[in-house]
């Protein structure tokens, strides 16, 4: 454990209108934990009982308990495919009391607010953050991977799966390390109480089980435990000075590389022990048979003397792997990604098809959203600037859907139906998503909080010491030997960023920025 914090974290009381804000801001769910009351009843009806919930929240501040009552869970089993009579092929849903919700949300707040003010949580942990998406931990793999392959290193990349990771948590050892940073006293007691003498039980088809006891883990269905569970995996990145990690809630991707492989392969095996030791310090189990890793690079290798091991477990080595959902294979081509996505939504054009003498048009184009695009602008940004013949499965895919859509032939001309219909091709969407985020990357200096990661992708204005009619907003671009290279974020992000007008650039805020490169981007499809 880094860092020394002298500073105490201070659990502050709340009132009434404070309970009604964070009530309006619950997602109107209608799911029932052992009190039997949605969340959409209590949004109904918060205004009549802020006043006492708020001084039976401060109670509960005060005397560092959390009311037992709200300790229960309700275990919903979720079939999620294969035979139904083994109990693995269930996904276990917790809910929890509404109220415990209100409670959590607020101290949330506080203990978020505080830990934001100390720096306390790394940088590379992407989960559970605003600002802090998917696509930012996988841009962030991304350019770590094609700057050592520029640098014509060796990369090896590992991928860690831990078997249970929010429900074994260990209470001691979370309350030690919030302890270390800095919750102490009161807000330390009522940590340790909300965390202990949880119970759950199993409800299905109205029948419910007895009561049993949880002894480890973070509250599952929680507001306040996927943060206890950041702050628990915090010092991870300590076991290693060698290996750089990028952390996404309980999914870790390890990032080494050297020019000679013998040696890149030696210092792998030797730090992999350090964090193997991490593990069995904070009780957590590796699954050995879903860890693996992948030799990523342009150079020739040879496989036989590619062997990784954790803990005296030989890893497997494997082409591509999937990580948040995208699948990054050895060459970061995106080749398989595409193909998997594109035998996804072509199924989904089936559904479309089927419905489309159906339903009106604004029907269907509310499926395309829902089941296409939904799939497409998922971390566009990263696997978009793949080669144009890799991508044009997609674009193929999508000229299908607008014909469906408009109700057209087959053979009707695309591009004034993607204008009509108000939708984006797959290399539109690409250049939107990265432009964004190049976007806020420049407007974000006066923000230490985020300027701290974007910074990282180097985005250098570029300006010259004496009057030309270029646009004065230009960004340098680097210079890449390698296309893998040219495709990372602080490369690609400043060509496109180079290629906007000028009224584009100027937008004051995110909205208008989208709304008016989105028409620019449309209107080129009206001309041809």
């Amino acid at each position: 454990m880094k860092g020394t914090y002298k500073n105490s974290f201070y659990l502050s009381p709340t009132n009434a209108q404070e309970v009604i804000q964070v009530a309006s801001l619950l997602s109107n769910k209608k799911s029932k934990g052992v009190d039997e009351i949605p969340v959409s009843t209590v949004k109904q009806t918060i205004s009549k009982i802020a006043e006492p919930l708020a001084e039976i929240i401060n109670t509960s501040i005060h005397t560092g308990i959390f009311p037992d009552a709200l300790k229960i869970a309700k275990i919903c089993p979720i079939y999620k495919g294969g035979p139904k009579n083994e109990i693995g092929n269930y996904r276990p849903i917790s809910v929890l009391p509404s109220f415990s919700k209100i409670f959590e949300k607020l101290v949330y707040k506080r203990l978020y607010n505080y830990i934001t003010k100390l720096d306390i949580l790394i940088p590379n942990q992407y989960g559970f953050r605003p600002s802090h998406s998917a696509s930012m931990a996988l841009l962030d793999l991304y350019d770590k991977l094609s700057e050592n392959i520029e640098n014509r290193k060796y990369v090896i990349g590992i991928f860690i799966d831990l078997q249970k990771a929010f429900d074994t948590v260990n209470h001691d050892i979370l309350l030690k390390k919030l302890h270390h940073y800095g919750i102490r006293g009161i807000a330390l007691k009522w940590f340790s109480n909300y965390l202990s003498d949880r119970t759950q039980y199993v409800s299905i088809n109205n029948v419910s089980s007895d009561l049993k006891s949880i002894c480890c883990g973070v509250p599952q269905g929680s507001i306040l435990g996927p943060l206890l569970f950041l702050l628990y995996v915090n010092d991870l990145v300590n076991s290693s000075d060698l290996l750089y990690f990028i952390l996404y809630a309980d999914d870790t991707s390890i990032i080494c590389a050297d020019e000679n492989l013998p040696e890149l392969i030696s210092r792998v095996n030797d730090e992999l022990q350090s964090l193997a030791c991490w593990f069995k310090a904070n009780k957590m189990s590796l699954n050995i048979k879903k860890t693996n890793f992948v030799m990523f690079g342009l150079k020739r290798y040879d496989l036989g003397q590619c062997c990784i091991k954790i803990d005296n477990h030989k890893l497997e080595q494997v082409d591509h792997v999937k990580f948040l959902g995208i699948l990054v294979d050895v060459k970061l081509s995106w080749k398989n990604h595409i193909v998997k996505l594109s035998s996804d939504i072509s199924k989904c054009i089936g559904v479309l098809n089927r419905v489309k003498f159906i339903l009106p048009t604004s029907a269907l184009l509310l499926l395309y959203n829902a089941l296409i695009l939904s799939r497409l602008s998922y971390c566009c940004l990263v696997w978009g600037w793949a080669s144009k013949t890799t991508l044009d499965p997609i674009l193929k895919i999508q000229k299908k859907a607008v014909r469906i859509i408009s109700k057209k032939s087959f053979l009707a001309h695309s591009d004034i139906l993607f204008f009509n219909l108000n939708i984006l091709k797959i290399y539109d969407m690409c250049n939107l998503q990265t432009a964004i985020f190049v976007f806020n990357a420049i407007r974000v200096q006066n923000d230490l909080f985020l300027h701290r990661y974007y910074s990282r992708f180097k985005f250098v204005t570029f300006t010259k010491c004496y009057e030309t009619r270029s646009n004065p907003s230009k960004l340098m671009v680097p210079f890449c030997r390698s296309s893998i290279r040219t495709n990372a974020i602080n490369c690609k992000g400043a060509s496109v960023w180079n290629l906007l007008p000028a009224e584009v650039q100027s937008c004051n805020s995110v909205y208008s920025f989208k709304k008016i490169y989105k028409i620019k981007l449309l209107s080129n499809y009206q001309d041809r």
